[in-house]
């Protein structure tokens, strides 16, 4: 059409619609980046970029329909981001606060940190980042019951063990973990080595000083049947001081 001095070129320029994300898939990953996600929508065309907060994933695919675009996150700091997809004709959607991404858990500390090799005793392991669902492992065992607190706090059972320290380990559901070296020390039976002094009065009331191994917090103490009162018992475990009972 070059009427008035215009000239008409037919269907020479196509609107297209902008990205639309529907959903994605997974919704978290851990900060070390290496998640592949997938966003689910339309009009995701070819040459798109997806970009998780303010970093571009990496191997990015578009299926023929342009209905979903996959890609690799990259890493990032902990916290929640925007999902974002934008075709090479700058058209641009965005999922807001849509993927999070996770730090690992970091495990400071474990109270108490020894127990009888039986197993059984109640600990509370405290540091950050850990999420319900978490497992606990000394060693290689893994923990009989956890419960989750807070991220900050879980406590569990220890399993029966042979003597010894052992490390302790919490790994989240995604895989991500921390340990403490030699976190835990299984405690074997009580040993003693030896007696100071050997010999008092019937009257009971003399001091007495045990060396040995493995005396826990609330160990007794016993002079033939009867109980002695114990006085203390030494940060090493190895030595409890104890006052006879009378005998008749």
């Amino acid at each position: 059409d070059t009427r008035e001095g215009r000239h008409t070129l037919v269907a020479a320029f196509t609107y297209t619609p902008g990205p639309r994300l529907d959903a994605l898939t997974p919704e978290s990953g851990p900060t070390a980046g290496g998640t592949r996600v997938t966003v689910t929508g339309g009009n995701f065309f070819a040459g798109a970029t997806l970009k998780v907060g303010d970093k571009f994933a990496t191997s990015v695919t578009i299926s023929s329909d342009g209905k979903t675009i996959s890609g690799t996150v990259s890493p990032a700091a902990a916290g929640f981001v925007d999902v974002c997809v934008r075709n090479i004709d700058s058209g641009e959607g965005c999922l807001r606060g849509a993927y999070e991404y996770i730090a690992p858990p970091d495990l400071v500390s474990i109270t108490p940190n020894r127990g009888p090799d039986t197993g059984g005793t109640a600990v509370t392991l405290a540091g950050t980042g850990v999420r319900p669902g978490v497992k606990i492992y000394f060693g290689a065992l893994l923990a009989p019951t956890t419960e989750w607190i807070t991220s900050a706090q879980v406590t569990t059972m220890t399993p029966a063990h042979i003597e010894g320290y052992e490390s302790v380990r919490v790994e989240n559901a995604d895989g991500q973990s921390d340990s403490l070296a030699n976190g835990f020390y299984f405690v074997g039976p009580p040993v003693v080595t030896s007696v100071t002094p050997t010999r008092g009065p019937t009257s009971g009331g003399q001091t007495v000083t045990i060396v040995g191994r493995n005396f826990l917090a609330g160990a007794s103490v016993t002079f033939g049947e009867t109980p002695a009162s114990v006085v203390s018992i030494s940060a090493d475990f190895t030595t409890i001081l104890v006052t006879t009972p009378a005998r008749g």
